[in-house]
């Protein structure tokens, strides 16, 4: 096949190396005309098709193809010609040679602009070659998956990463935990060996009927060949996971709904705070990362079908092949992504098996391979990295976490991970994170306080969002925690001021107390309190204990609070004020009548602020001090109030918000307050 007008123009070998100009955009009209006889508009319509953007009829006309040069991979290696170090290059002051595709830009007028998943890439000499000539390049995706490089994939991450990447044994940290998996050998549940290899399988349910371990059927589905008998009660999913675990050789499967007795309190109460334990021993996680629920199926392992494209030809000289979304983008997605209950089954494994509607996914702490492209690096002179264009802070969350995360670092980046996701129940909450907690409990050496560190309360208790909706309260939680809330629409809206790089330090001016289960008024061992606050005791709370609900909430503590006037709201439109969020300044009143002086802003809700009435002000507890290093004198530190406003019913204050600006400590002098003993629930 011959290349038509058009495509004889383009220079592909140029293509991928640099933009060559309007020969680049095409009318889809053009292409549909040519493909019958030129290659390149084949190959291009062939993407069209296999991404269901063909319009029908006449729906052609006035759409534009666009083909955009985007970066994928960069090799990396040394001026000097050593071998790249244990511990990698940096990209600045490296020889970068950029990997790139050719990617796909569909315009219609009036209409917003598509770009489609499936890509233009170079094909490899080989599959398996691994060399630098290889590296990043394409090769085929088949309609089924390739066993045999998904073993390959395992056992180069065993053999070539090191401890990081090997999955701990789980009697090692449970002695007396007791985990069943599914037999594939004899068919049905059985306790797993301490010193078993087994997968794990990471899917959404999404309301799907399933066959479920229960109090009454426990007896049957242990008896061997139970499982195989009621193949039809067990969700596509799952099915596929036990058809990829006999491929894999790998005797037990992991199933939460097999496995976890699911109407026993007590076997609940065991296994869920252990998935720390279930995810982080497994040998590899299978990730079920395409469809909206467990009957969507493994793409490639069985019957559900891959979004493949036939594209794989020689143009110009240069042998291409379809490429697919790299792993991030492939994350970004998918469901499973999104979901609360899965995200602790991502962090909280070493190796991850992923499958999405296009490939599968290899991706553990040190590697990310696609069946798309040659990732495997045999080469010791080269660092293949994501092009610097895909390193996102997307990426970074897509991904299990870095070794370089620890203490708190890691904290804020699993809580801002956790908090976007969606909860069918908001009740699971805490469960949903409670395999994260116990992983953290431990490698913190600090107990957990609904969800808040002990050992730097008082750095995690200053998280804030620019958003105040008090709609996104979940009310079977404390307002002071995270847990309390629902995220809100706006990505990147929940952060803590101590994780900003010119934080020097927080101190606390509270004395942490909570309600034991007796009723008593216990101290919390917390960070930098010793210095500051009183003991508490039940008769110092002005009110009965048993006139309260949810008692085990409360934070108990003497501190200084202020009434401060809510001013007029500012009337610059901000990305919040579509959220119906407005920042009012606030701070004491001039007289009794005068104006505010503000000293600081707190972003409202409107119409909840506008329900204060025409003088409004509320009441914030002074919590400590904190103190930033200057953005622009690194010699200045600045001192600042840890301030939360909050609103009291029936002597139990909740929170409200926190200042979007600091407020500096020369105004703690000037301000009049006083000395309470406040119950934050």
């Amino acid at each position: 096949m011959s290349l038509c007008v058009y495509c004889l123009n383009l220079d592909l070998p140029a293509a991928f190396q640099k933009e060559v100009g309007s020969n680049q955009q095409r009318s889809l009209t053009s292409i549909i005309e040519g493909a019958p006889s030129c290659q390149f508009c084949a190959a291009l319509l062939a993407i069209i098709e296999s991404e269901k953007q063909l319009p029908q009829g006449d729906g052609s006309s006035g759409v534009t193809v666009k083909l955009i040069l985007e970066g994928y991979a960069e090799a990396l290696s040394q001026p000097s010609g050593e071998p790249i170090p244990p511990e990698g290059i940096a990209r600045y002051g490296a020889v970068v040679v950029p990997i790139t595709r050719l990617g796909l830009h569909l315009t219609r007028s009036g209409e917003r602009d598509v770009f489609l998943d499936t890509s233009i890439q170079i094909k490899a000499s080989s599959p398996t070659d691994a060399s630098r000539s290889n590296l990043g390049r394409g090769r085929a995706v088949g309609e089924k998956v390739d066993y045999v490089r998904l073993a390959t994939w395992m056992r180069r991450c065993t053999e070539r990463h090191g401890p990081t990447c090997i999955p701990r044994k789980y009697g090692s940290d449970a002695a007396k935990l007791v985990l069943r998996a599914f037999d594939v050998q004899s068919g049905c549940i059985v306790e797993l060996p301490r010193d078993a290899s087994y997968a794990a399988l990471s899917y959404v349910w999404g309301g799907v009927q399933q066959l479920r371990l229960l109090k009454h059927n426990y007896p049957l589905l242990t008896c061997p060949g139970a499982l195989d008998s009621r193949v039809k009660e067990i969700p596509q999913t799952i099915r596929d996971a036990m058809h990829l675990s006999k491929c894999l050789q790998m005797q037990y499967l992991w199933v939460d709904s097999l496995c976890i007795i699911q109407d026993d309190e007590d076997d609940l109460c065991q296994q869920i705070p252990n998935m720390h334990v279930v995810y982080g021993s497994a040998s590899i996680t299978v990730v079920a990362a395409s469809g909206r629920d467990a009957d969507a199926g493994l793409p490639g392992v069985s019957q559900a079908a891959r979004k493949a494209c036939p594209l794989d030809s020689v143009i110009q000289g240069v042998p291409v092949i379809a490429g697919y979304p790299f792993f991030h983008s492939s994350m970004h997605s998918s469901i499973w992504e999104t979901r609360g209950w899965t995200f602790q089954e991502k962090v909280l494994s070493k190796r991850l098996l992923i499958f999405t509607e296009h490939q599968a996914f290899f991706h553990c702490s040190s590697a990310s391979w696609s069946e798309d492209a040659v990732w495997e690096n045999d080469d010791p002179f080269v660092q293949l990295s994501i092009a610097v264009q895909l390193q996102t802070p997307y990426h970074q969350n897509a991904s299990i976490p870095s070794l370089n995360f620890k203490g708190m670092d890691k904290y804020f980046h699993l809580v801002s991970g956790y908090h976007p996701r969606s909860l069918s129940n908001e009740s699971d909450a805490v469960d949903a994170f409670s395999g994260v907690f116990s992983d953290l409990r431990q490698e913190m050496a600090t107990e957990f306080f609904w969800g808040t560190p002990c050992a730097f309360f008082n750095q995690a208790l200053q998280w804030k969002t620019s958003i105040h909706d008090p709609g996104l309260r979940r009310g079977e939680f404390p307002s002071w925690s995270w847990l309390g809330w629902k995220a809100t629409a706006l990505p990147g809206d929940f952060t803590w001021p101590t994780r900003l790089g010119n934080h020097v330090a927080t101190e606390s001016l509270v004395r942490w107390h909570r309600v034991g289960s007796s009723g008593s008024i216990e101290h919390l061992n917390t960070d930098g309190e010793s210095r500051h606050g009183e003991p508490l005791t039940a008769s110092d709370l002005g009110l009965s204990l048993g006139s309260l609900t949810a008692t085990d909430q409360l934070l108990c503590f003497r501190a200084e609070t202020i009434w401060l006037a809510i001013g007029q709201a500012s009337t610059k439109t901000t990305i919040f004020s579509r959220f119906g969020t407005q920042n009012y300044g606030f701070g004491p009143r001039d007289g009794a009548d005068g104006p505010v002086r503000a000293i600081g802003e707190l972003p409202l809700h409107r119409q909840w602020a506008e329900s204060l009435g025409d003088a409004p002000e509320l009441e914030f507890v002074i919590l400590g001090r904190s103190w930033f290093r200057s953005l622009y004198e690194s010699n200045v530190v600045d001192e600042c109030l840890d301030l939360v406003a909050v609103e009291t019913r029936e002597g139990v204050s909740y929170r409200v918000q926190v200042p979007s600006t600091k407020v500096d400590a020369s105004w703690y002098p000037v301000l009049y307050k006083r000395r309470r003993v406040v119950l934050l629930g």
